[in-house]
């Protein structure tokens, strides 16, 4: 799985048309709502910003597109909002949370929950790497992050049953 992972990322990174237009077309037949949170992002970012964002989202389609539920059931706007909203929460207790091992306690085991972990220090890595999203600010940053990481838990989610 982390090698075909590896191997996605790179012919994203390389704009390859043909992988794009497939990703493209299958979230439009299996997962329209993820098609609809990536378009909405060039309402908040530059156009060249976006373009790498997208990359992240069909990174995260092409890791569950051979889940077989995915296939069969859309994903809901209230199961992604749930996860969302969980992933906000926890955010904001963390800011009031005063103690740094408490902090570190807590986000270890959030993470701990999330079974696709390549997936999610991938886009952490290409968050903190490529060209333009090394430009974001450490808001925009987190809260793209945190739709991912509300994407991803979601698919998990709906991939278990």
């Amino acid at each position: 799985m982390k090698q075909s992972l590896f191997k996605t990322r790179e012919r994203l990174e390389q704009n390859d048309i043909g992988l794009i237009t497939q990703l493209s077309d299958e979230l439009n037949k299996y997962q329209p709502l993820v098609l609809a949170i990536m378009l909405s992002l060039q309402e908040k970012h530059p156009l060249h910003t976006v373009d790498e964002l997208m990359k992240l989202y069909f990174l995260i389609w092409s890791h569950f597109r051979s889940v077989p539920e995915c296939l069969k059931r859309q994903l809901s706007e209230d199961t992604f909002e749930a996860a969302y909203k969980r992933n906000l929460n926890m955010l904001k207790y963390l800011e009031g949370e005063s103690i740094q091992d408490e902090k570190t306690k807590i986000t270890q085991s959030d993470l701990l929950k999330v079974k696709s972990r390549d997936l999610l220090v991938m886009i952490l890595h290409c968050l903190n790497n490529w060209s333009q999203l090394k430009q974001l600010s450490t808001r925009d940053k987190s809260l793209e992050l945190l739709a991912m990481k509300s994407l991803i838990e979601s698919f998990e989610r709906f991939s278990n049953g």
